[in-house]
């Protein structure tokens, strides 16, 4: 999924370190909380795949934050839209099964995008959805 078509703000960083599937860790040391998923915590082995997956995808690389309403969320965590390149990492992480949808308000930009993508992903029983 590629980058949005309208006018919105973005700041680039670096990411230096993965925390799980949704949360990373920029070379400012600020953290950052994927907007709109939800991911296993990188415990057991499921919970280590995606977290591996998302550090192939960002660690180590300079990132695009997009934001929505609320810049931050209520543990400080910058809350964001990441891409790499033109990778929509938050919607690639819904599309192949490995977090599932979940929007807080008023953040909620791509939720249908995110519902269409998580749609598709269980009917094909990918990543979470297998069983």
């Amino acid at each position: 999924m590629g980058a949005p078509s309208y006018d919105t703000e973005t700041e680039t960083a670096h990411c230096s370190r993965v925390i799980d599937g949704d949360t990373i860790v920029l070379s400012t040391g600020e953290r950052v909380r994927y907007i709109g998923i939800d991911t296993l915590e990188a415990r057991g082995q499921l919970g280590n795949t995606i977290a591996e997956f998302n550090r192939y995808l960002v660690e180590g690389k300079d990132i695009r934050l997009e934001f929505d309403v609320d810049r931050y969320d209520k543990y400080e965590r910058l809350l964001a839209y990441v891409y790499v390149e033109e990778i929509f990492v938050n919607a690639v992480l819904v599309e192949r099964g490995l977090a599932r949808v979940m929007t807080v308000k008023p953040n909620v930009r791509h939720k249908k995008a995110f519902q269409r993508l998580q749609k598709k992903a269980k009917k094909e029983r990918r990543g979470i959805w297998f069983k």
